[in-house]
């Protein structure tokens, strides 16, 4: 069962963490969002390879009819049509570089300027990005510059990294051996670590067990989102990316 968490610390799987006493303090002395009462939220889903997180997000936009921003899939389609930073990201791919924030940040303002208006009344998922604290904070910019005000709220797909280690080698891919997926987790853990208590110091997130079938972690995020519904949405609007 999900509850409304009152810290931090929430024992149920789903449960809704708001922050820190301080934090939600300090978010009510921010002035609240422009946007209608029945703004629909952005929802930033962020879970380790292995996690589902990709597959819950999709299932979740295309029931709710919503923007899904994947990533990933956005700059392979900049890439497909040769577009002038699809080629600039090409370049980086075939070199085998981390593509620049710089370069991740133009993609992800061309998306949300182009899908502004239906972001703005149907809200959006956003699958795979940010990816670290530095992202997050151009995120909240991105958002500003666009004049997106939709609240914001964080789905966080958990479990023991076993389980993922597990899952990413049932693939069958000749890539995945349990050194490699090992070391993409640790890797996600190191960037995303300060990320989460950046974003929790922020923004409600709704924290989920991943290690369940595929229908009963779609049911537990839902009840999450409903949960949120509930207690008003009581979302402050978008917080400045350097706000203590």
């Amino acid at each position: 069962m999900l509850t409304w968490s009152s810290g931090t610390q929430t024992n149920s799987i789903g449960g809704i963490a708001l922050g820190s006493t301080a934090a939600r303090r300090s978010a009510a002395k921010r002035p609240r969002s422009t946007a209608r009462d029945d703004s629909i939220p952005i929802l930033l889903f962020i879970g380790a390879p292995g996690s589902g997180k990709g597959t819950q997000a999709r299932q979740l936009a295309g029931r709710q009819q919503q923007v899904h921003i994947e990533l990933g899939e956005q700059l392979r389609s900049e890439m497909k049509h040769r577009s002038p930073l699809g080629r600039r990201i090409t370049h980086y791919v075939e070199a085998g570089v981390l593509v620049p924030r710089a370069l991740v940040r133009a993609e992800i303002a061309a998306v949300l300027h182009r899908k502004k208006r239906t972001i703005a009344a149907n809200g959006a998922i956003l699958d795979g990005y940010p990816r670290n604290l530095a992202q997050a904070k151009d995120l909240l910019r991105l958002l500003r510059e666009a004049d997106l005000h939709n609240p914001l709220v964080v789905v966080n797909l958990r479990g023991p990294d076993r389980l993922f280690v597990a899952r990413l080698l049932g693939r069958g891919r000749s890539d995945d051996t349990p050194a490699v997926v090992r070391r993409r987790l640790q890797l996600f853990h190191k960037a995303t670590a300060p990320m989460l208590r950046f974003l929790r110091s922020r923004l409600p997130v709704i924290d989920v067990g991943a290690d369940a079938p595929v229908p009963v972690v779609a049911a537990s995020i839902q009840t999450g989102l409903d949960d949120y519904l509930r207690h008003g949405g009581e979302l402050p609007g978008i917080p400045s990316a350097s706000a203590s």
